[in-house]
């Protein structure tokens, strides 16, 4: 790929800068296919685009390592590690810097038996209100079934694997989770043919670099920013999130 100008200038100007302290990046420690550990190793989409810039093209050290979810985001924000990969919100903003351009996207959306016999009702499904007709399971750390439903309606289990248990044996109505997360699950169960999506949207956020305010590393920002474009436009993203599917 050749390098755009605001990049090669950003190599040019940095140097070896960094060259001593590795950009500590931390994630979700159990959010595939985004953030994962496998064999004492984190992989994933964020991990594999974050390589493919940060390290390959910015020729900087990286360290990635994974955490619980909130242990993550505190160690950015008490200066720990450098970023992490999320949706941007008014409480991140307050201790990062974000990035323009969406690594990733997810969509919120429905999924249901083929087989339950309110299918076709729940996909008129629009509004969290609409949810209220029909029981739902989620797991524990469900940030978007937990903030717009809370416990109305809702069976908590403990992971997301014996949510889509549930679904597959017709115990409950509707599962709500992200479209790339949950059909990685659906694939690696095997429950293709017991747990589909629906076409149901509910929400749609992106995911995007967010690095500490106090980060050695927060000038890389917008050269991060122009060599994501560049993947985006070669074609490069998608093929990092088809391998996955």
């Amino acid at each position: 790929m050749r390098l755009s100008g605001a990049l090669l200038v950003f190599l040019l100007v940095t140097g070896s800068a960094f060259a001593e302290d590795p950009m500590k990046f931390v994630y979700f420690e159990d959010f595939a296919p985004y953030s994962y550990r496998e064999d004492g190793c984190m992989k994933g989409i964020l991990i594999d685009v974050t390589d493919r810039i940060v390290r390959t093209q910015m020729g900087l050290l990286v360290r990635h390592t994974g955490y619980p979810w909130e242990r993550a985001q505190a160690m950015v924000r008490t200066g720990e590690a450098d970023a992490f990969i999320s949706v941007p919100t008014p409480a991140r903003r307050a201790y990062t810097n974000i990035g323009r351009v969406p690594v990733s996207t997810v969509t919120v959306t429905l999924f249901s038996n083929p087989e339950n016999s309110r299918v076709r009702e729940i996909e008129t499904v629009k509004t969290v209100s609409d949810l209220l007709r029909f029981t739902t399971v989620s797991y524990i750390g469900n940030g978007w079934t937990r903030k717009n439903l809370g416990k109305r309606q809702v069976a908590w289990v403990p992971t997301l694997d014996r949510a889509l248990f549930l679904i597959s044996q017709n115990r409950y109505d509707v599962y709500i989770g992200g479209a790339i997360s949950t059909g990685y699950h659906i694939k690696k169960l095997g429950y293709e043919k017991s747990v589909i999506q629906l076409p149901n949207v509910l929400e749609s956020t992106s995911l995007n670099l967010c690095i500490g305010k106090s980060s050695a590393y927060a000038s890389i920002l917008p050269a991060f920013d122009t060599a994501l474009k560049a993947l985006i436009n070669g074609g490069e993203l998608e093929k990092i999130h088809a391998a996955y599917r």
